[in-house]
């Protein structure tokens, strides 16, 4: 899948770009190998660069790599089972100078949702404005691929930090809290591809790993406490406690159902709420007939 990830890239309508690929399977590994044969495709390009970690670093530090070796005024990111859209580069540009002439804001786009080849929907996050630090705390309101900011701006807030899970989340926050403005466009500039091998974006993050990367979410938001109302900290307390339910319904359906009840104490039920339950009673049927088969 990545030669797609980089031909997406270079075959942006705007071309004044760089590409930078960053091989975090640690040199010598299989999938290194595999990779670096790969990218024999693209060293004719001089537009192209290929950076190896001698080991695995994690996803933070692999883009933070990436960042660190950039030229360019503005910076995006892409992962490798991903794509962009032709005119990503060029619409996010224009759009970017025309809201923030003073460089002082990040902004994001739209993403399919791609299974099988077919797109299956379109996130469409809603951001309150009036209460950024909140809507940027309480839910994610960018995915990866979509940011889009000045170099000058990521590198002042330490770019991403080393978390298990909401590294683009916790970087929106931390642009939110330095200051920064925000804006978002209305329409989708990615591609990202749900699938069974292995990606980040596969859904195969092992239980324990999404458990602890989980609460390590809620540790950060939870400093944010002392500067939102009581009704904004239900709200990010129900949301953790539906999460944790969806981390434990393949694994444990019992601890799921407490989590899923505990959410019930931070206000009343609304969409996600419902969205929860139904897998929790699909797990709970699922379950049952196949005890019943045994």
């Amino acid at each position: 899948m990545l030669p797609r990830a980089i031909r997406s890239v270079l075959n942006q309508t705007y071309k004044n770009l760089e590409v930078i690929v960053v091989d975090d399977n640690g040199i010598g590994d299989p999938n290194q190998v595999m990779t670096s044969e790969v990218m024999e495709d693209f060293f004719d390009d001089n537009r192209v660069q290929y950076i190896c970690h001698e080991t695995n670093q994690g996803g933070s530090q692999s883009r933070n790599t990436g960042a660190a070796q950039a030229r360019g005024e503005f910076i995006t990111f892409l992962d490798d089972d991903d794509e962009y859209y032709p005119q990503k580069l060029e619409l996010q540009l224009g759009f970017y100078i025309a809201q923030f002439p003073n460089n002082d804001g990040f902004i994001n786009s739209q993403i399919d949702v791609a299974k099988g080849g077919r797109i299956v929907r379109t996130t469409k996050p809603s951001v309150d404005l009036d209460n950024l630090l909140f809507s940027a705390v309480a839910e994610k309101i960018l995915g990866t691929p979509t940011f889009f900011m000045p170099m000058e701006l990521f590198n002042a807030v330490g770019g991403f930090s080393p978390m298990l899970k909401g590294q683009e989340w916790y970087l929106s926050v931390k642009l939110v809290d330095y200051g920064a403005r925000f804006a978002s466009m209305p329409q989708p500039l990615v591609r990202v591809h749900v699938h069974n091998q292995g990606g980040i974006t596969s859904g195969h993050t092992r239980p324990d790993r999404l458990i602890k990367g989980l609460q390590n979410i809620y540790e950060i938001q939870s400093k944010y406490f002392c500067r939102f109302k009581r009704s904004q900290i239900s709200v990010i307390q129900r949301n953790h406690w539906l999460a944790l339910t969806r981390a434990h319904i393949k694994y444990d359906l019992v601890t799921a159902l407490k989590m899923y009840l505990t959410s019930l104490k931070f206000g009343r039920p609304n969409r996600q709420t419902a969205i929860v339950l139904g897998l929790l009673l699909r797990g709970i049927i699922g379950r049952f007939s196949a005890t019943r088969k045994s």
